[in-house]
Parts: C-alpha cells; sequence; structure tokens
C-alpha cells in the first residue's frame, strides 16, 4: 500500500475514533449505521470497513454485538475513557 493510501485509511481511523470519544466514552456500544454517518463516510461501506478493521486490529474497539432494531453489528472503544488517556488512544503509525 502506498503511503497516501496508508495515510487516508489512518485518517479515516481517526475520525471513526472521534466518534467513539463523543458517542461513546463510557463503552457504549455504536451501530455500524451510526458510524457512517457521524463519521461522514456516507454510503462508502468499503472506507468504514477498512477503518474499522485498523482500529480493531490495533486493540482500540471491539465488536459489540448487534443492534437488536437494527440487526447490524455495532462496536465499541476496548476501554472506556474513564480507564485510560485519550492521548493513549491514538491510531499506531
Amino acid at each position: 500500500m502506498n503511503n497516501s493510501a496508508w495515510a487516508a485509511r489512518r485518517q479515516d481511523a481517526e475520525r471513526l475514533l472521534k466518534v467513539f470519544r463523543q458517542f461513546g466514552p463510557d463503552g457504549r456500544a455504536i451501530p455500524v449505521s451510526s458510524l457512517s454517518v457521524y463519521a461522514g463516510f456516507g454510503a462508502s461501506r468499503t472506507r468504514l470497513a477498512a477503518a474499522l478493521a485498523h482500529l480493531l486490529s490495533a486493540g482500540l474497539i471491539r465488536q459489540a454485538g448487534a443492534d437488536p432494531l437494527a440487526s447490524e453489528r455495532a462496536y465499541r472503544l476496548a476501554q472506556p475513557l474513564g480507564h485510560t488517556m485519550p492521548e493513549q488512544q491514538k491510531v499506531a503509525a
């Protein structure tokens, strides 16, 4: 993967992490559709999936099951912000 593609993926992951910090700092699960809207991905499911995979592999988020009403996956921060400092929850380069 070239440097610009890697930088774009990292930027996407940072945008998602910002959504988690804003709407789920206590470890609350956020459905994929909400993540897409609030992070500004729109209909780009591929970019969203790549950013989620990046955060999962970095250990910053984890799958939270499914939203029972929408039948879609949801994710949460691996550790609520009360347990770690926000500076420690950054996407690795």
